[in-house]
């Protein structure tokens, strides 16, 4: 049977899972893939009812999706030490830090306060 990369391969020497594995890489779904070969190679996906199921592939997919953007963006910023840290600040050079205000401002806190 011929089919083009826009349509459902469906031929009896696949089983189900490896089509949807296939469709899941058409669509670009990298996450949810990675989260479906996880369930195949566990008895994860026994213990879940299809709904749980569909919203754990879900969460993966979104959290992959989300991972990706930050990496994205990083690459993007072009930092000039891309691997720098809060914990490999050097407080003892004289550039006028304070550690106390840099780790109060790390937590975020003046974030979720809206400050």
């Amino acid at each position: 049977m011929e089919t083009n990369d826009k349509t459902t391969p469906i031929t009896p020497e696949k089983d189900r899972n490896t089509i949807s594995m296939d469709l899941m890489h058409r669509m670009r779904l990298h996450g949810m893939a990675a989260a479906f070969t996880e369930s195949l190679q566990s008895t994860l996906a026994e213990t879940m009812t299809p709904d749980s199921f569909l919203n754990w592939l879900l969460s993966r997919e979104w959290d992959y999706r989300a991972a990706r953007n930050i990496e994205r963006l990083v690459k993007n910023a072009n930092f000039r030490y891309g691997d720098a840290s809060m914990a490999q600040i050097d407080y003892t050079l004289p550039r006028g830090l304070d550690r106390n205000q840099m780790e109060r401002l790390a937590s975020l806190d003046f974030v979720r306060k809206g400050d």
